[in-house]
């Protein structure tokens, strides 16, 4: 997960992180970094390959409404269309199909890594 670490998209982020780590019902480690340039965060994703991606980031228009955008990424580094697997996610959010654990032995972890690190990682 990825994000311009701005504070209109904190909340989304952190959100985000904690429902990515039951993805499916399973317990996963998912890679945080905040405040990172999305082409550095994608160029980060597509070095450590097969790993989805999804970065999050906010503009504000000019009567100052804040616009957020999240982006989902595939292990190729292509961007989720209705057509690649957008439409199935939200056709489980719409069916209440969100990932929750199990159990707390089946609660992932959330690692958060500072953007110089992953600039570093490249």
């Amino acid at each position: 997960m990825g994000s311009d670490g701005g504070p209109v998209t904190a909340e989304f982020f952190r959100r985000l992180c904690r429902g990515a780590v039951n993805a499916h019902h399973h317990a996963c480690r998912v890679t945080a970094i905040d405040g990172i340039a999305e082409d550095a965060f994608l160029a980060y994703v597509l070095s450590r390959r097969p790993l989805a991606g999804a970065y999050v980031a906010a503009t504000t228009d000019q009567d100052g409404t804040h616009v957020v955008r999240i982006r989902l990424y595939d292990a190729d580094g292509l961007m989720l269309q209705e057509d690649t697997g957008l439409a199935a996610i939200r056709r489980m959010i719409a069916e209440d199909r969100v990932p929750i654990p199990v159990s707390d032995s089946a609660r992932g972890t959330i690692e958060h890594l500072a953007p110089t690190a992953a600039e570093v990682a490249e």
